[in-house]
């Protein structure tokens, strides 16, 4: 089994915590992987993410590339992975995800690199999943199987007006529902999140 150093790029405050969770929690649950190195989160707001100029990104991608060579280590691959929303951009991510991981493998040559893009937000991994996070969502199971079949992707203000207890805060809560979601359930509902299992299982 391969080991694997993965050096993330993130644009929301509770993906910092998040995202090195989720990636544990799919390298040694889901894929079975023998071991995973997550760097904290490189942390890269949205506005330079789609910036024209490109020089904030091209930055965070160069970062993350040292990060991975600054510790050579010939049985453990890495990776730089940039995680984001599709919502705003007009693209759908079949596009969008090949134009960015185009543009990170010109900047990064010597390194592997690859983009993920959520469809809508973050918490459409948490739609997909609903079903294993009752402790956390007031969810109508037909409801959510109506919404699922008919495309619906849910997003932020899906989870937001289902949520139990106080308002839901996603440096707070997106750990938590990451640490319970039911990541097969998760990868069957979602081609995004799917997506995001299939470039770690490249790595095995």
């Amino acid at each position: 089994m391969t080991r694997l150093r993965v050096a993330s790029i993130v644009e929301g405050d509770g993906e910092v915590v998040a995202v090195p969770l989720l990636l544990r929690r799919l390298w040694y649950e889901l894929l079975r992987g023998e071991f995973i190195d997550v760097l904290n989160p490189y942390h890269l707001k949205r506005g330079y993410l789609f910036s024209s100029e490109q020089k904030k990104l091209q930055e965070a991608v160069e970062y993350n590339r040292l990060r991975i060579k600054r510790h050579p280590d010939q049985s453990m691959s890495g990776l730089v992975l940039l995680l984001a929303d599709r919502d705003p951009a007009p693209e759908p991510t079949c596009v969008l995800g090949p134009m960015m991981q185009h543009s990170m493998a010109a900047i990064a040559s010597d390194c592997e690199s690859t983009a993920v893009f959520v469809d809508i937000e973050f918490e459409s991994w948490f739609f997909a999943a609903a079903p294993s996070l009752t402790e956390f969502l007031q969810l109508d199971l037909d409801e959510w199987e109506r919404s699922l079949q008919a495309g619906s992707k849910g997003g932020k203000g899906w989870i937001q007006r289902r949520f139990l207890g106080p308002r839901y805060k996603e440096t707070a809560d997106q750990p938590r529902l990451v640490a319970a979601m039911d990541l097969a359930l998760c990868r069957q509902n979602s081609p995004s999140f799917d997506k995001l299992c299939r470039e770690l299982e490249k790595r095995l």
